[in-house]
């Protein structure tokens, strides 16, 4: 029992290590649904300064009024890109958490065959009681 027991106790561990990435998975998703949609701000923001340079070309807009909505729209745009590095960085953890999650899901399924393994041997008289539960 003792040797079943090790190797329950041990996919009891790594099934609890699998919940809490999972949960964590959860989290990685939201933030890149964040990522995709501050691209998508980023990508807005520029065609609208693309609409401003239009409209100030073509007369309008003042040069004054023109100049203070570029300033702020290339605040914007500023703000957007540090939040967009951010979040990129953090998506550096995301992807190493998820290879931590496929190499958690592997060796539990490993743990489980191993499982399936002994109880193999102890039925066929491989294993003593004993040995089995060690």
């Amino acid at each position: 029992d003792k040797l079943v027991a090790n190797k329950k106790d041990e996919i009891a561990s790594k099934s609890r290590q699998l919940e809490i990435n999972k949960s964590r998975q959860l989290e990685v998703n939201k933030r890149e649904q964040e990522l995709k949609e501050l691209t998508q701000e980023l990508k807005e923001l520029e065609e609208e300064l693309k609409e401003l340079d239009k409209k100030f070309e073509a007369g309008i807009l003042t040069e004054n009024r023109y100049d203070k909505l570029v300033a702020n729209k290339k605040d914007e745009i500023a703000s957007k890109s540090r939040q967009l590095e951010i979040n990129k960085s953090r998506q550096l953890e995301v992807n190493k958490r998820e290879q931590e999650l496929k190499e958690l899901t592997q060796e539990l399924k490993e743990l489980e065959e191993e499982l399936k393994e002994l109880d193999k041997k102890f039925e066929a008289g491989i294993l003593t009681e004993n040995r089995y539960d060690k």
